[in-house]
Order: C-alpha cells, then structure tokens, then sequence
C-alpha cells in the first residue's frame, strides 16, 4: 500500500514539473529486488501553486447553496464550513401561498456541531443554542427583521437518528411524502419549512430573494486525536472536532469512510511518535497581524466529496502546513509540516555521492516574484477572497515587472497564515541551486527526511549546507538513490514577522442591508437583482 501512497502524493502536486520521475506500478522495495521503486515527497505549497491546473475539491463558496441530484456524491469536510449538501425533499404543499419544504443532506458522518445559518447571504440570528444535541428546533431571524417564517431542523448525523418531527407529526400537511422512516442515519442533515403570507408586501419584506437558500456552518467531522488518553482509535464515540492538519491526514489516510482506508499499523504506527511532534508544531501559539492576539501555528477547514481525487484532499491538507509527505524505508509515512529543524543526521558527502545534475538560478521565463494570494475568510460568509500578494520586491526592482503567479489556499481561513505559508512558498520558487545528485545505498537512512545536510566541497553551493529533498528513486539492481533537492536558505526559511511581513488584510466593504421603508408615504419597489429603491407615492 505504501508504494501506491507514493505514486498518489507525488501526483497531486504535479510531480513532472518538479522531476523526471518514472511511476512504477504496484511494486515495493522490500519485495522485489532490482526495480526502480519510488519514495515519494509531497510539499503541498507545491500542490497549491499548481492549483489552476486540475480538477480540484469544491470551492468553499460552493456549500453556500444545495444542489439537486438524483444521486449526489457523499460530502465530507474537516475543521469549520458553510455546507449547503443536496436536496433530500424539496416539496411546496398548501393553498397559495404554499409553504415550502426542504431536507438538505450536508455531510456524511456524525458533526461535530451546528454555528449559524444562513438564508442566501444573510446570516441568521437565533433563539437558541444549537452547537450541541442531536435535534433543535429554532425560529431564525436576521438583524433586519426577515425570514419570521422559517423553521429549522437540525440533525448531526449519529449512526441511528429519529426522523424529522416537524416533517412527520400529526400536524405535517407532507405526512405521506415524509415518514418516521426517513431517518437519515449517518448524515447530518437540516429541515428547512418556509411558511407563505398572504400578503404580498409582507412576503417580500420576509423573503426578500424569493425563496430561501439555505446553507449551515458546520463543525465538521470527528477525528482521532492519538495525544488525548480519553480517546481510542477503534472507538469513534470517543473522537473529537480538530483544525489540526496533522490528525485530519491520519484520519483521511487510514479512514474506511471517506478515506483512503490504509492499513494505519503499517502506515501511521511506526513513525505516530514523530507524527504528533508535528501536530503540536501545528497547534502551536504564534503571533498574527493584530498585535496580542494569537493563533495555532497551522489550522485546516477544508470539505470534498467522495468523488474528489485522494491527491487533491491530500494536497488541500498539506497545503495549509506546508507539509512534506514521504515514504520512509519500512514503507510508513513520515510527515513534516512547515517549522524548520536543523537536521541531526550526519552530512552526506563525496564517499556517498556518485552523480550529479545541478542548475542555479531561474531561467527569466521560470522566475516568480509575486504571489497572488488567495483564501477563505469566514469573516465575508466564507468565500474566496484575495489577501494582499507576496511580494520580492528586491527580483521586481532587479528585473523591471512583477512576474506573478496564483497562491490558491482555500482550506486556509487565516490572512496571517496565508501570509506565513506564501514567504515560505516564495523561497521555493526561486532557490538559489536546484537539481539532482546519486547516492549509494548508504543514502537509505535518509528516506523519510525532508531537510539533508550535504558536504561535497567541489560543487559550488554544495560545500556544507542543507538542501530540501522533492523526491527520491530507489534503483536496488543498481545499488543508487536519486535525489531530487532544492538548497534552501536555512538563515531565511524562518524569518517570518507577521509584525511586518503579514500587514493588514485588504478592507472589505461592508454589506448594506436591504431597507424595507424609508419612511411614511413611499412605496418599495425591487429591482432586478432584488434591491430595493424607493419611489414617493
């Protein structure tokens, strides 16, 4: 399984635009001596660079409104998203004005809880607490008065629920087209009832779009965390909500459900030590921009579906870390996030090398000095937005235009972290000394180490630093490893300030909320796009 692993992590960041690699089938080192097998490495800032050039996981400002389809792809999502799902029932039932009915399916697996709604892009204000229990009822309503005739249902998705009861009481006029064996067990789902008014003046102050879109924030599926002694792996019930890039990849990794379902004691288990040093890496407290206020280091908010390619959910996962995913030896997965460590093994040097293949510098075509960033913002309902690019300003000067390139971040809901991830983003693009270089089979102890120190005092560059491994090739007939590298500036590779580097997030103009009266004697009138103007009676 792990050599399959190898072949998927190199596809979803494009691995032909690091290296020639060859992809060799379903083969593993230790079972078939004498071919070529391949030890991948992922860097996922490498994934969210190649981000407009494949299929890819939904836009986040995609769960904002459900679809209809007749047989619609499961959803899961980890950390906190606007879901809209599927339609389930959509059904209008009543004399005029009918009353409409909605069951939209928005995840599959138990949620963690409920944090707001929406109607279209109004945000909703409600009468009670919902973020916990399996069923509320709520009577929502936004800062401006509308939607007083909309009725919530919500369910979180436990293995056995109890169907809806406003869907199926004695008092449903839908009786018949919903029953108490609708349950939707295994799905977090809303029921959503817009009542009508016979008055049209009032049904356009209450339902200013027409009828309601709903969407839900949700805190989405629970994860294995293997730092809380309360939790047990084989025991979901004992799971929790998690941002942490880190468990939300073992849990994608080794899930049956929504996940790749490798073997977790071949994969995970050997290097689960190392693997939750980088998950506390991840929750780590750093400054943002806003000087005195703090967040985890690395966070993760991300939904696909279950028809989404495993190279872009894990490439949207190690995208938000900077992590670096490899094969190790033993066939386990060693993961790295994006917090440099001076490497503790001993350097490789000229006894080791047999080979190499070196450029320094870019080419003027290849050279990248701006990055334009994007990512979400819960703050602007949880759409794509652009944060302020990252620039070299010392390239742009040199060379007289910026030579710009997308930065797609869309599990990111931070500006500080997007930020962070797009310095890091620029050293790669534009290292001083990339390549390739051959070692003997003594180079096996360095598989599974994304930083490698290197002594070789007739290369230029290679004298005594450390280079960041892309990938590597393992030829045992040969008795050669090949390594694809980068030199990275290990003085640089930290030197993020979000006192300085971050800035400001770009100034948002504020939604202006539609008016229902001006004042006495004037008439409402709609236009096209559903605003409101006012006309003197």
């Amino acid at each position: 399984m792990a050599e399959t692993v190898g072949a998927l992590i190199l596809s979803a960041i494009g691995a032909t635009e690091i290296a020639s690699v060859a992809v060799v089938g379903s083969v593993t080192v230790a079972t078939v001596v004498g071919t070529a097998a391949l030890i991948g490495a992922s860097i996922g800032l490498q994934y969210a660079l190649a981000a407009g050039n494949r299929g890819d996981t939904p836009k986040p400002e995609e769960g904002s409104q459900p679809l209809k389809q007749a047989i619609p792809p499961r959803i899961k999502g980890y950390g906190t998203n606007r879901l809209a799902g599927y339609y389930m029932l959509f059904e209008a039932h009543g004399n005029p004005p009918a009353t409409a009915y909605m069951v939209c399916a928005l995840h599959q697996g138990r949620i963690s809880a409920y944090r707001g709604f929406y109607l279209h892009d109004d945000a909703l204000t409600m009468n009670l607490d919902i973020t916990h229990g399996g069923v509320s009822q709520v009577a929502p309503w936004d800062s401006h008065g509308r939607y007083q005739n909309v009725q919530f249902e919500v369910f979180l998705g436990a293995a056995s629920q109890t169907a809806s009861v406003q869907l199926t009481s004695s008092g449903s006029a839908i009786p018949g087209i919903w029953s108490t064996d609708h349950r939707g067990d295994g799905v977090a789902n809303m029921v959503v009832i817009c009542g009508g008014d016979a008055d049209p003046k009032n049904f356009s102050n209450s339902y200013p779009h027409n009828l309601p879109v709903p969407s839900a924030i949700c805190d989405c599926a629970l994860i294995w965390d293997p730092r809380d002694p309360a939790q047990s792996r084989t025991n979901p019930a004992t799971w929790t909500f998690s941002k942490n890039p880190v468990l939300q990849l073992i849990d994608y990794l080794t899930s049956d459900e929504g996940g790749l379902g490798l073997d977790y004691a071949t994969v995970i288990a050997p290097n689960l030590a190392a693997w939750m040093v980088e998950a506390n890496l991840c929750d780590q407290a750093v400054d943002t921009a806003t000087p005195g206020v703090q967040e985890p280091r690395y966070q993760s908010n991300g939904w696909f579906t279950y028809d989404n390619t495993p190279a872009d959910i894990i490439g949207g996962i190690l995208a938000t870390c900077d992590g670096w995913l490899g094969e190790t030896g033993d066939g386990a997965l060693a993961l790295v996030v994006g917090v440099y460590r001076a490497p503790t093994d001993p350097p490789i040097t000229e006894k080791h090398i047999v080979g190499f293949a070196l450029s320094y510098g870019q080419a003027d075509e290849q050279l990248i000095n701006q990055l334009d960033i994007s990512y979400t913002d819960p703050a602007q309902n949880y759409v794509t937005v652009a944060a302020n690019p990252w620039r070299d300003e010392a390239s742009i000067s040199a060379v007289g235009e910026a030579k710009p390139k997308p930065l797609e971040l869309k599990w990111v809901h931070s500006y500080t972290q997007a930020r962070r991830l797009a310095d890091r983003a620029m050293q790669r693009l534009n290292p001083r000394l990339t390549g390739s270089f051959s070692t003997t089979l003594y180079g096996l102890r360095y598989l599974g180490r994304r930083w490698v120190p290197i002594k070789y005092p007739f290369v230029s560059g290679l004298q005594d630093n450390v280079v960041e491994i892309q990938s590597a090739e393992v030829d045992l007939k040969r008795g050669r490893i090949t390594w694809q590298f980068s030199l990275i500036a290990t003085s640089a590779i930290e030197a993020f300030d979000p006192g300085t580097d971050a800035n400001t997030p770009p100034v948002v103009p504020p939604i202006i909320p539609q008016v229902r009266l001006l004042r006495e004697n004037s008439t409402p009138l709609v236009r096209e796009d559903g605003s409101y103007y006012m006309r003197e009676s």
